[in-house]
């Protein structure tokens, strides 16, 4: 009797088991099952990812107050690849330094009839949209294109953005930072140095070669945060800067060192005029 009883008292013990750990369904009861989850990996990312944007500028300087002067864009898949290449000339509406045009070989008379920044604005905001932007020495970029989509009305200082000559350094190891010897050691060759639109070109070809080193990116939470759409904001009225006109006998000269602007024109996110002089080429402030 005892030998009938354990084999049947075992059996029992290991339904009502399963039962608990989900291994069995009762007759005539649906199955419940898990739901299926998605992960974001390197080979997958979030639905809403549209991919990178390889951004590149030219400017009329290095400071806060210059502005630019050329974009090159580059819109790219998930894995790096082309997809868009969008480049044009800015208007600063101030003139362009010898020096700097003796760099990128942009003159005042190229700028003559582009649009200014605040034009191209809302297409350069469409664009970025659900991407992560991609520059060299990115800090700087980011810093102009912030300034620049702020006086647009537009906010991007949200926007994940992902450095390749960080990723140079760690992943390729060139001779320095440079953008010419990131691009030797990838074996990439630029088609036109300081030249937005071909610095721009070349710089997505190096991150393409990057992707295609990197099993794990490093970059996924800027991915994630792309996937957010919550990177671009357009600004309130009342978040705007107040624009402080310049006047000719408040001025020893005739560039605002803090914004750019002329004499006559609104000198942006300043509490007071500034009173300016022209030394050494360069604008220098002074106390009101």
């Amino acid at each position: 009797m005892l030998l009938f009883v354990l084999p049947v008292a075992l059996i029992i013990w290991a339904v009502r088991k399963g039962r608990r750990d989900g291994w069995t369904t009762p007759i005539g009861q649906p199955r419940k099952t898990e739901p299926q989850r998605t992960i974001a990996t390197a080979a997958q990312p979030p639905s809403l990812f549209a991919g990178y944007a390889v951004i590149d500028f030219e400017t009329t300087g290095f400071a806060d107050y210059d502005k630019v002067v050329e974009i090159g864009m580059v819109l790219t898949d998930a894995q790096g690849k082309p997809q868009e290449t969008w480049t044009t000339r800015v208007n600063p509406k101030r003139k362009i330094p010898a020096r700097v045009s003796a760099i990128h070989g942009i003159t005042d008379k190229h700028v003559q009839g582009a649009p200014t920044f605040q034009d191209v604005a809302p297409v350069l905001a469409q664009k970025l949209q659900g991407r992560v932007l991609v520059a060299h020495n990115a800090s700087f970029d980011k810093r102009f294109l912030d300034n620049e989509m702020r006086r647009a009305g537009i906010d991007v200082r949200e926007l994940p953005t992902i450095c390749t000559m960080k990723l140079s350094r760690q992943f390729l190891k060139p001779a320095s930072g440079k953008l010419a010897d990131c691009l030797a050691v990838a074996g990439i060759k630029n088609k036109k140095a300081h030249s937005a639109g071909a610095d721009a070109e070349a710089t997505a070809e190096l991150f393409r070669v990057i992707v295609r080193k990197t099993n794990q990116r490093p970059w996924q939470s800027e991915v994630r945060r792309a996937a957010m759409g919550q990177s671009i904001r357009y600004m309130t009225a009342a978040e705007m800067p107040v624009p402080k006109v310049l006047k000719r006998d408040e001025c020893l000269a005739f560039v605002c060192p803090k914004c750019g602007a002329e004499v006559g024109d609104p000198c942006v996110g300043v509490s007071t005029y500034h009173r300016v002089r022209l030394e050494n080429r360069d604008t220098v402030a002074l106390a009101a």
